[in-house]
């Protein structure tokens, strides 16, 4: 009975977070479409039909090689590259690279 009332929480807690954390705003053109690294490579592809719709004229990828960086030979900024080369080719020539950052604060500054 405990556990059901737990359960019961949880799921209406996790559907206001999620409700909070939505932005059903529309999707307007932009100078630039900034992609922060982390863990969930789904970003790299969301990123990649976002700029495939030509929603901005560059793509600047941002992630250095964190703690929490999944692959530690390999930057998060260019793990991604490598998932949107796959799927966009031919763009690849407007996407910029930036390598250093360890957080959410460096992806801000160095982007």
């Amino acid at each position: 009975m405990e556990s059901d009332r737990w359960r019961s929480e949880l799921y209406r807690t996790s559907k206001l977070v999620d409700r909070f954390l939505r932005l059903n705003q529309t999707i307007t053109k932009a100078d630039a479409i900034i992609v922060m690294g982390n863990n969930d490579d789904r970003t790299a592809t969301r990123a990649s039909r976002l700029f495939s719709q030509r929603l901005a004229p560059i793509m600047v990828l941002t992630g250095g090689i964190a703690p929490r960086t999944r692959q530690k030979n390999q930057s998060e900024a260019r793990r991604y590259l490598d998932i949107i080369r796959d799927q966009l080719p031919y763009m690849v020539d407007d996407i910029l690279l930036e390598e250093q950052a360890q957080n959410s604060g460096e992806n801000s500054v160095y982007s």
